[in-house]
């Protein structure tokens, strides 16, 4: 037990809040306002350090250990596998709509430059959102039922997504998340689900999906 705006309430039921307040004014406030363009859509990037900031905060304040956020060892194999198989099942998939002319190849400036921001910072920063801290906040909560967890993780991934205007991009994050998701449940590594995001989300920015 816990005191909260003065009155003793349960850990569980404090964390939960805490973990609603931070998600709503980290990640949906922000995604919200540029899509509803309160906010410029060019300045998404410079809200994506906003929010590494708030996580890093966050992270300090609840003092979780690196195996409940995804970094451990005995989940790698697993985590590895699944990822890598999912990831050429679709790369594969996405290779045969290229072929058939279904999706062309982007023709964006400076990609290059996007595309080394997008593997190695900002999708570290979405699966440590959607998968490491997420999952971690509903295990100290006690949620047991896989399905709940896995649907806040894929619908909130799939809601940032929402700012491009894309409704494949949308059914492609929100199917991508689900699949994440189960693997990461099962198989809880930050490692595998960064590395299957970074591939799979390299492909869709040189295809014009994202």
């Amino acid at each position: 037990m816990s005191l909260y705006g003065g009155k003793e309430i349960p850990l569980a039921r404090e964390t939960l809040l805490m973990f609603s307040g931070f998600f709503l004014v980290a990640f949906y406030a922000p995604v919200t306002l540029i899509w509803l363009g309160v906010i410029p859509f060019r300045y998404r990037f410079f809200l994506a350090f906003i929010v590494l900031a708030l996580t890093i905060l966050y992270i300090l304040k609840r003092r979780f250990n690196w195996s409940e956020l995804g970094f451990r060892r005995d989940t790698l194999k697993g985590s590895l596998k699944w990822n890598l198989g999912v990831s050429s099942f679709f790369l594969v998939l996405l290779y045969g709509f290229y072929k058939a002319g279904w999706i062309e190849l982007a023709q964006v400036r400076l990609w290059p430059f996007f595309l080394f921001f997008y593997i190695l910072v900002l999708t570290p920063v979405q699966e440590f959102f959607f998968r490491s801290i997420l999952f971690a906040e509903m295990k100290k909560v006690r949620v047991r039922n896989p399905l709940p967890i896995i649907a806040l993780s894929s619908l909130s991934y799939g809601f940032l997504h929402v700012i491009y205007q894309k409704p494949a991009m949308l059914v492609a994050t929100l199917l991508m998340g689900v699949v994440w998701g189960c693997i990461y449940y099962k198989y809880p590594n930050f490692w595998g689900v960064t590395i299957s995001h970074a591939l799979l989300g390299a492909v869709a920015i040189t295809v014009g999906m994202i």
